[in-house]
């Protein structure tokens, strides 16, 4: 299993389509865009589709409300990931990333704990960086 997020939309949306088989022009025609924006969708060459386009394609391939749901989540969740790809270094990308996938995979009362634990560390972390420069402050004078 990959941790890049961005991977997932196109894989699953392509996979679906081939489940309904449909062809990308069929899914394209009946969704009302075109067989070009559906490639470049499952390629990865474009941001997720947007909500209105989710929910024809929820309808188009009978999705079941699980699958609906799964695309809308991959779709936000490659919005997301595009967004900060321009903004942030890769290393803090793949915290997102991980980030993302901990709340989908994870029980909620989970997700709140391991939130509830980074903060603690972080504002530990913090007042230690604070400490240590206000020593050195002191130091210098």
């Amino acid at each position: 299993m990959t941790s890049n997020v961005n991977i997932r939309l196109p894989v699953f949306l392509r996979r679906i389509r081939e489940r309904r088989r449909l062809t990308q022009a069929d899914l394209a025609q009946r969704c009302g865009v075109t067989r070009t924006y559906v490639c470049s969708i499952e390629h990865g060459r474009v941001v997720g589709p947007s909500i209105d386009l989710i929910k024809k394609l929820v309808d188009v391939m009978s999705l079941t409300p699980r699958e609906g749901a799964a695309l809308a989540r991959l779709a936000a969740q490659d919005r997301v990931m595009r967004a900060v790809a321009s903004e942030l270094p890769e290393r803090a990308q793949r915290f997102v990333s991980v980030c993302l996938e901990a709340d989908r995979l994870l029980p909620d009362a989970d997700v709140d704990t391991w939130i509830t634990r980074l903060e603690k560390t972080v504002q530990e972390r913090t007042d230690f960086v604070v400490h240590i420069q206000r020593d050195e402050e002191t130091t210098m004078t």
